[in-house]
């Protein structure tokens, strides 16, 4: 009862908490790296994201002019994958980056 030394118990109740301990550093280690990756990636979208916006509002905007120009999400859809299709067949060198993207919906 005395000596904290001689209780096995505890012992490997510590030194279990330590494994799991070190094991929760490296899972955080891992898991903030992975947030920078994923908050670079993200901002490579955001410019296309807000080109997408500005097209998406762009069109719902239109029947103002005239009610001839009302559009449908399906509309909206239709226009922006067929400015990525564009994109695709007109673009022959590397593979599309964003930026090309962001060209050909805005030029559509």
């Amino acid at each position: 009862e005395g000596d904290l030394t001689e209780n096995i118990i505890l012992i490997e109740s510590l030194e279990e908490a330590k494994r799991v301990s070190i094991d929760v550093n490296e899972k955080v280690a891992i898991a903030q790296e992975t947030e920078v990756k994923i908050n670079e990636a993200r901002e490579e979208y955001r410019e296309a994201a807000n080109r997408g916006a500005l097209l998406f509002f762009a069109l719902g905007e239109m029947f103002k002019i005239h009610s001839f120009y009302h559009y449908s999400l399906a509309a909206f859809t239709a226009v922006f994958l067929r400015a990525i299709d564009f994109a695709g067949k007109k673009y022959t060198g590397p593979p599309i980056h964003v930026s090309k993207y962001m060209e050909m919906v805005q030029i559509s």
